[in-house]
């Protein structure tokens, strides 16, 4: 599922809240947040950061369809955006400056990042599920 789909679930979620009024909380334009709904545009990073911070979605359910859609009390108090790009991509703050200035400035950029990033998640998910099931048949044994 795309995120332009998963802002529309967002939207139902959050008591139907319109597109107009979703916009203002993400510090966006209603064109700039419609052209994302509808997949035309990728999402910019400084807009995913306002989701996770205004809206508590969990970021794992954002780009990996993994958990609940939102980040339960215990694990919002405790997060901030940043340190979730910084812990779950491995970043070093210099890093993490890097990507956001390229994310914001070219879309050439920003789509190889992206790739990056995603190949990255999808190698940590299998790296976890060879884990799982090694403990599980250490376990049988």
């Amino acid at each position: 599922m795309k995120i332009g789909e998963k802002l529309r679930i967002l939207r139902k979620k959050l008591d139907n809240i319109n597109q107009i009024d979703f916009a203002k909380k993400l510090g966006i334009s209603l064109k700039t947040y419609q052209n994302y709904e509808a997949s035309v545009h990728p999402v910019k990073l400084d807009t995913i950061n306002a989701l996770i911070r205004e809206f508590k979605v969990n970021p794992n359910w954002l780009f990996l369809n993994k958990g609940s859609v939102f980040l339960n009390s215990e694990e919002t108090s405790s997060f901030t955006p940043d340190e979730y790009w910084k812990d779950g991509y491995d970043l070093t703050d210099y890093e993490l400056e890097l990507i956001k200035e390229q994310f914001l400035s070219s879309s050439n950029m920003k789509k190889a990042v992206l790739k990056l990033l995603r190949a990255k998640a999808k190698k940590h998910e299998a790296l976890s599920e060879i884990e799982s099931i090694v403990k599980d048949l250490a376990e049988s044994v």
